[in-house]
């Protein structure tokens, strides 16, 4: 993103990057404990109050999650959706990481930041994918195609993002210009700058 003369803000998960960062870099990591619990608690939609078993093996949930928010949501989704209880959580869950690490093995002694994250993240996924295998509706096969393409091209959510909006806004088709609005047009389009990236 362009920020003004001369900064360009860039976002990436990527942290070999930071070396071209001449102003500095912003690393996120995962949420406070408290934030954490709370949002594992309210994705599972458990009520309040919540009882001190319940907070114990919420936190050690949010820990063993690495405090990353996309991991809690999923971890709370799939509890809600009863794939397994608050208490069975963590014994899924490493049962799903350690067959994770079996199919990702490397023989490399050091792990980045985001290949750590990705072996705490990835495996919440498997749960929601389980539900959507389980569930025989043609909208639950429909998704887990999706989902296939998606993860085996590497597709940016972005570019549905794009698609959604592009889709509400009406083509050129349907409103008609003045002559004069439509050669202001031309003189607008003529004079700015070309995109950096291809819109979709």
């Amino acid at each position: 993103m362009v920020w003004g003369p001369g900064k360009t803000e860039f976002c990436t998960r990527n942290p070999d990057l930071r070396q071209h960062a001449n102003v500095g870099s912003l690393e996120f990591k995962g949420l406070e404990e408290k934030e954490a619990l709370r949002l594992l608690l309210h994705c599972a939609q458990i009520p309040h109050p919540w009882s001190e078993s319940t907070i114990d093996l919420g936190n050690r949930i949010s820990k063993a999650l690495g405090y990353l928010a996309s991991a809690l949501v999923l971890a709370g989704r799939s509890i809600y959706r009863q794939n397994c209880g608050l208490k069975d959580y963590l014994d899924h869950y490493q049962h799903r990481r350690t067959a994770y690490q079996l199919f990702h093995s490397t023989d490399r002694p050091t792990e980045s930041d985001l290949e750590r994250n990705n072996e705490i993240a990835y495996p919440t996924f498997d749960h929601s994918l389980k539900y959507l295998e389980n569930d025989n509706s043609v909208a639950s096969k429909d998704a887990m195609e999706i989902l296939n393409i998606v993860a085996f091209y590497r597709i940016s959510m972005d570019i549905f993002t794009r698609a959604v909006k592009n889709n509400m806004k009406p083509s050129d088709s349907e409103t008609t210009l003045s002559p004069g609005a439509k050669i202001i047009q031309l003189i607008h389009n003529r004079l700015r700058h070309p995109p950096i990236l291809p819109s979709f």
